[in-house]
Protein backbone atom coordinates (compact mmCIF):
# COMPACT_ATOMS: atom_id res chain seq x y z
CA UNK A 1 0.00 0.00 0.00
CA UNK A 2 3.30 2.35 -0.04
CA UNK A 3 3.25 2.95 -3.77
CA UNK A 4 -0.04 3.91 -3.13
CA UNK A 5 -0.15 6.60 -0.51
CA UNK A 6 1.42 9.57 -2.80
CA UNK A 7 -0.85 9.03 -5.91
CA UNK A 8 -4.13 8.47 -3.42
CA UNK A 9 -3.49 11.82 -1.51
CA UNK A 10 -2.55 13.61 -5.00
CA UNK A 11 -5.86 12.24 -6.44
CA UNK A 12 -8.08 13.49 -3.44
CA UNK A 13 -6.52 16.95 -2.99
CA UNK A 14 -7.23 17.34 -6.56
CA UNK A 15 -10.98 16.35 -6.76
CA UNK A 16 -11.38 17.31 -3.34
CA UNK A 17 -10.61 21.11 -4.61
CA UNK A 18 -12.70 20.90 -8.33
CA UNK A 19 -15.59 19.13 -5.42
CA UNK A 20 -15.01 22.07 -3.56
CA UNK A 21 -15.52 24.65 -6.10
CA UNK A 22 -18.40 23.11 -7.88
CA UNK A 23 -20.58 21.33 -4.69
CA UNK A 24 -21.66 24.05 -1.85
CA UNK A 25 -21.85 22.00 1.05
CA UNK A 26 -23.76 22.40 4.20
CA UNK A 27 -22.51 22.66 7.49
CA UNK A 28 -21.99 19.47 8.98
CA UNK A 29 -25.62 17.88 10.68
CA UNK A 30 -27.59 20.67 8.59
CA UNK A 31 -30.22 19.62 6.80
CA UNK A 32 -31.66 21.81 3.76
CA UNK A 33 -35.43 21.85 3.69
CA UNK A 34 -36.81 22.05 0.31
CA UNK A 35 -37.29 24.98 -1.74
CA UNK A 36 -41.04 24.99 -2.04
CA UNK A 37 -42.74 26.51 0.99
CA UNK A 38 -45.68 24.51 2.15
CA UNK A 39 -44.62 21.11 0.85
CA UNK A 40 -46.42 18.19 2.47
CA UNK A 41 -42.54 16.61 2.27
CA UNK A 42 -39.95 17.37 4.53
CA UNK A 43 -37.13 16.83 1.78
CA UNK A 44 -33.63 16.61 3.64
CA UNK A 45 -30.20 16.75 1.42
CA UNK A 46 -27.69 14.76 2.85
CA UNK A 47 -24.29 16.11 3.85
CA UNK A 48 -20.95 14.35 3.20
CA UNK A 49 -21.58 10.36 3.91
CA UNK A 50 -19.16 7.85 4.30
CA UNK A 51 -19.86 3.77 4.25
CA UNK A 52 -17.93 1.23 5.93
CA UNK A 53 -18.84 -2.66 4.85
CA UNK A 54 -18.23 -5.57 3.49
CA UNK A 55 -18.93 -6.11 -0.48
CA UNK A 56 -19.55 -9.91 -1.93
CA UNK A 57 -17.72 -9.48 -5.38
CA UNK A 58 -17.00 -11.35 -8.86
CA UNK A 59 -14.23 -10.24 -10.70
CA UNK A 60 -12.24 -10.55 -14.06
CA UNK A 61 -9.05 -9.13 -15.19
CA UNK A 62 -8.18 -9.35 -19.10
CA UNK A 63 -5.11 -8.60 -19.81
CA UNK A 64 -4.03 -7.67 -23.81
CA UNK A 65 -0.91 -7.39 -25.56
CA UNK A 66 0.31 -3.61 -26.09
CA UNK A 67 -2.34 -0.69 -26.11
CA UNK A 68 -5.18 -4.07 -26.12
CA UNK A 69 -5.03 -5.29 -29.59
CA UNK A 70 -5.19 -8.96 -28.74
CA UNK A 71 -6.48 -10.52 -25.40
CA UNK A 72 -3.75 -12.74 -23.86
CA UNK A 73 -5.20 -13.84 -20.50
CA UNK A 74 -8.35 -13.48 -18.43
CA UNK A 75 -8.19 -14.07 -14.79
CA UNK A 76 -10.98 -14.15 -12.53
CA UNK A 77 -12.57 -14.78 -8.93
CA UNK A 78 -15.51 -16.18 -7.23
CA UNK A 79 -17.85 -14.07 -4.97
CA UNK A 80 -15.27 -13.38 -1.81
CA UNK A 81 -16.26 -11.35 0.95
CA UNK A 82 -13.40 -8.05 1.29
CA UNK A 83 -13.90 -4.27 2.63
CA UNK A 84 -15.73 -1.85 1.06
CA UNK A 85 -15.38 1.77 1.87
CA UNK A 86 -16.56 4.84 -0.12
CA UNK A 87 -17.24 8.56 0.43
CA UNK A 88 -19.51 10.77 -1.45
CA UNK A 89 -19.83 14.71 -1.44
CA UNK A 90 -23.34 16.54 -0.56
CA UNK A 91 -25.86 15.99 -2.93
CA UNK A 92 -26.85 18.45 -4.98
CA UNK A 93 -30.44 18.52 -7.64
CA UNK A 94 -30.66 19.46 -11.05
CA UNK A 95 -34.21 20.57 -10.41
CA UNK A 96 -37.08 20.87 -7.22
CA UNK A 97 -38.81 17.59 -6.02
CA UNK A 98 -41.39 15.86 -8.43
CA UNK A 99 -44.09 13.49 -7.48
CA UNK A 100 -44.49 10.73 -8.87
CA UNK A 101 -47.55 8.60 -7.81
CA UNK A 102 -47.70 8.46 -4.19
CA UNK A 103 -43.43 8.76 -4.31
CA UNK A 104 -41.57 11.95 -4.68
CA UNK A 105 -37.91 11.85 -6.87
CA UNK A 106 -35.29 13.52 -7.76
CA UNK A 107 -32.46 13.68 -9.44
CA UNK A 108 -28.70 15.47 -9.07
CA UNK A 109 -24.99 15.44 -8.98
CA UNK A 110 -22.04 14.50 -6.18
CA UNK A 111 -18.99 12.93 -6.31
CA UNK A 112 -17.64 10.01 -5.13
CA UNK A 113 -14.18 8.48 -3.63
CA UNK A 114 -14.13 4.85 -3.52
CA UNK A 115 -11.68 1.94 -2.73
CA UNK A 116 -11.42 -1.93 -2.98
CA UNK A 117 -9.22 -4.47 -2.65
CA UNK A 118 -9.47 -7.61 -5.28
CA UNK A 119 -7.72 -11.18 -5.24
CA UNK A 120 -7.84 -13.78 -8.59
CA UNK A 121 -6.85 -16.99 -8.30
CA UNK A 122 -7.73 -18.73 -11.53
CA UNK A 123 -8.02 -18.71 -15.26
CA UNK A 124 -10.19 -18.65 -18.08
CA UNK A 125 -9.47 -19.45 -21.57
CA UNK A 126 -9.04 -16.31 -23.12
CA UNK A 127 -10.03 -17.99 -26.51
CA UNK A 128 -13.33 -18.61 -25.78
CA UNK A 129 -14.05 -15.00 -25.52
CA UNK A 130 -13.70 -14.34 -21.90
CA UNK A 131 -15.97 -14.75 -18.89
CA UNK A 132 -19.21 -17.04 -18.45
CA UNK A 133 -20.17 -20.77 -17.67
CA UNK A 134 -18.99 -21.79 -21.18
CA UNK A 135 -15.44 -20.63 -20.89
CA UNK A 136 -12.77 -23.41 -19.10
CA UNK A 137 -11.39 -22.42 -15.85
CA UNK A 138 -7.57 -23.79 -15.53
CA UNK A 139 -5.43 -24.38 -12.68
CA UNK A 140 -1.97 -23.15 -13.19
CA UNK A 141 -1.62 -21.89 -9.70
CA UNK A 142 -1.47 -18.42 -10.72
CA UNK A 143 -2.43 -15.25 -8.57
CA UNK A 144 -2.94 -11.50 -9.10
CA UNK A 145 -4.26 -9.48 -6.58
CA UNK A 146 -4.32 -5.38 -6.15
CA UNK A 147 -6.17 -2.00 -5.64
CA UNK A 148 -7.95 0.35 -7.03
CA UNK A 149 -9.24 3.68 -5.90
CA UNK A 150 -11.83 5.64 -7.91
CA UNK A 151 -12.90 9.23 -7.91
CA UNK A 152 -15.80 10.28 -9.82
CA UNK A 153 -18.65 12.28 -10.60
CA UNK A 154 -22.07 10.48 -10.43
CA UNK A 155 -24.85 11.61 -11.53
CA UNK A 156 -27.49 9.73 -9.03
CA UNK A 157 -32.01 9.48 -8.81
CA UNK A 158 -33.20 9.11 -5.56
CA UNK A 159 -36.71 7.85 -4.31
CA UNK A 160 -37.82 8.90 -1.27
CA UNK A 161 -40.07 8.19 1.46
CA UNK A 162 -42.95 10.49 3.23
CA UNK A 163 -40.54 11.94 5.45
CA UNK A 164 -38.53 12.89 2.76
CA UNK A 165 -35.83 10.57 3.88
CA UNK A 166 -34.06 7.85 1.15
CA UNK A 167 -35.01 4.63 -0.05
CA UNK A 168 -33.69 4.01 -2.98
CA UNK A 169 -30.85 5.40 -5.27
CA UNK A 170 -29.43 4.60 -9.02
CA UNK A 171 -25.69 5.75 -9.61
CA UNK A 172 -24.51 6.26 -12.46
CA UNK A 173 -20.49 7.26 -12.12
CA UNK A 174 -17.64 8.12 -14.43
CA UNK A 175 -14.34 9.28 -13.90
CA UNK A 176 -10.70 8.27 -13.20
CA UNK A 177 -8.72 5.36 -10.97
CA UNK A 178 -5.91 4.77 -9.88
CA UNK A 179 -4.80 0.63 -10.03
CA UNK A 180 -2.37 -1.10 -8.34
CA UNK A 181 -1.88 -4.36 -9.58
CA UNK A 182 0.94 -7.54 -9.07
CA UNK A 183 0.35 -11.09 -9.76
CA UNK A 184 1.65 -13.99 -12.46
CA UNK A 185 -0.47 -15.32 -14.93
CA UNK A 186 -0.07 -17.68 -18.15
CA UNK A 187 -0.14 -15.71 -21.33
CA UNK A 188 -1.59 -17.26 -24.34
CA UNK A 189 -3.75 -20.29 -25.14
CA UNK A 190 -1.90 -22.66 -23.15
CA UNK A 191 -5.41 -25.34 -22.75
CA UNK A 192 -4.62 -25.74 -19.26
CA UNK A 193 -1.17 -27.60 -19.81
CA UNK A 194 0.98 -27.90 -15.77
CA UNK A 195 3.88 -27.15 -17.83
CA UNK A 196 3.05 -23.84 -18.80
CA UNK A 197 5.32 -20.70 -18.12
CA UNK A 198 3.82 -17.57 -16.33
CA UNK A 199 4.73 -13.91 -16.82
CA UNK A 200 4.62 -11.29 -14.15
CA UNK A 201 2.75 -8.90 -14.85
CA UNK A 202 2.88 -5.64 -12.13
CA UNK A 203 1.40 -2.19 -13.18
CA UNK A 204 0.68 1.25 -11.05
CA UNK A 205 -0.70 3.87 -12.49
CA UNK A 206 -4.03 5.67 -13.79
CA UNK A 207 -6.82 3.44 -15.04
CA UNK A 208 -10.78 5.29 -16.55
CA UNK A 209 -14.13 3.81 -14.67
CA UNK A 210 -17.36 3.52 -15.08
CA UNK A 211 -19.79 2.39 -12.87
CA UNK A 212 -23.72 1.87 -11.58
CA UNK A 213 -24.77 1.06 -8.51
CA UNK A 214 -28.25 0.35 -7.14
CA UNK A 215 -28.32 1.27 -3.38
CA UNK A 216 -31.40 0.74 -0.88
CA UNK A 217 -31.12 2.29 2.65
CA UNK A 218 -33.19 1.44 5.79
CA UNK A 219 -31.96 4.46 8.33
CA UNK A 220 -28.21 3.70 8.24
CA UNK A 221 -27.56 0.61 6.83
CA UNK A 222 -27.32 0.17 2.99
CA UNK A 223 -27.52 -2.69 0.57
CA UNK A 224 -26.49 -2.26 -2.84
CA UNK A 225 -25.75 -4.24 -5.67
CA UNK A 226 -23.41 -2.33 -8.89
CA UNK A 227 -21.27 -3.50 -11.82
CA UNK A 228 -18.77 -1.10 -12.89
CA UNK A 229 -15.66 -1.60 -15.56
CA UNK A 230 -12.03 -0.17 -15.86
CA UNK A 231 -9.26 -0.25 -18.46
CA UNK A 232 -5.70 0.91 -18.94
CA UNK A 233 -3.18 1.66 -21.41
CA UNK A 234 0.42 0.94 -21.76
CA UNK A 235 2.95 -1.52 -22.38
CA UNK A 236 3.89 -4.16 -22.68
CA UNK A 237 0.45 -4.94 -21.48
CA UNK A 238 -2.90 -3.08 -21.19
CA UNK A 239 -5.53 -4.17 -18.69
CA UNK A 240 -9.33 -4.17 -18.41
CA UNK A 241 -11.29 -5.14 -15.00
CA UNK A 242 -14.91 -5.85 -14.34
CA UNK A 243 -16.92 -6.61 -11.78
CA UNK A 244 -20.55 -7.21 -10.33
CA UNK A 245 -21.04 -7.14 -6.69
CA UNK A 246 -23.45 -7.09 -3.62
CA UNK A 247 -22.62 -4.57 -1.02
CA UNK A 248 -23.46 -4.33 2.49
CA UNK A 249 -22.50 -0.66 4.65
CA UNK A 250 -22.91 1.19 7.53
CA UNK A 251 -23.68 4.90 6.53
CA UNK A 252 -22.40 8.01 8.30
CA UNK A 253 -24.21 11.73 7.06
CA UNK A 254 -22.67 14.43 7.96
Amino acid sequence: MSRLSGPFLALILTFSLSSGMILAAPSSGQAVQAAEEGSENSIQYHGYEAVVGVTSRAQALLVFEGTGDKKLAVMTGNFVPSPQIFLTTPFRPFTKEKAIGGKTSRTGYYWKYSYNRFVLDRQEDPGTGGIGPSSPVYNYGTKGEGDFFAVAPVIATEMLRPDGTVKFRLELGLGLGYLDLSGDTVLGDQQGDPMAPSTRIDYSGPSFFLFTMGRHHWGLFMLGYQMGISATTSKPYSYSQSYISLDIGYRVVL
